[in-house]
């Protein structure tokens, strides 16, 4: 397995591996894909994996997370999240906040703690994803880098 940063080739399959999960991916720009992981199967043509970082001061907001049905169960996506925090912290993030509908204990697990979603940053509530992907049952989660 190969990890890697996304390029604008890869916008299509992030965006095929998402929309087959039901996670948003209408407002990925390629633009947006240097803070895109990804990860590729040995021979590097097929996506396992990715997760996204949108940065805003020195918050960030996790996103995209999203392993391929074949590649599940093999530690991916826990690498993924390990991988996107260490590149976090090099960009001077101190608190991680992230949405989810169905990740909650994944992410808990994790030291991710759910909180108000007011109480992200004004920054991150202006993103696509608070302001209009993400609907206002999903749950936010924070963590302090």
């Amino acid at each position: 397995m190969k990890f890697s940063f996304a390029t604008a080739e890869d916008e299509k399959p992030i965006k095929q591996i998402l929309a087959e999960i039901d996670l948003p991916y209408q407002d990925i720009s390629s633009s947006q894909l240097r803070h895109f992981l990804i990860v590729k199967d040995g021979s590097g043509s097929t996506l396992a994996g990715v997760v996204g970082l949108e940065l805003r001061d020195d918050a960030g907001l996790l996103r995209s997370l999203a392993v391929a049905d074949a590649y599940r169960r093999k530690g991916l996506a826990t690498q993924l999240v390990n991988k996107i925090e260490e590149y976090a912290r090099s960009q001077n993030i101190t608190a991680l906040y992230l949405l989810t509908l169905t990740a909650e204990d994944f992410f808990a697990a994790r030291k991710y703690q759910k909180t108000d979603r007011e109480s992200a940053p004004p920054a991150l509530q202006e993103t696509a994803e608070f302001k209009r992907l993400c609907p206002e049952t999903a749950v936010c989660m924070k963590k302090h880098l």
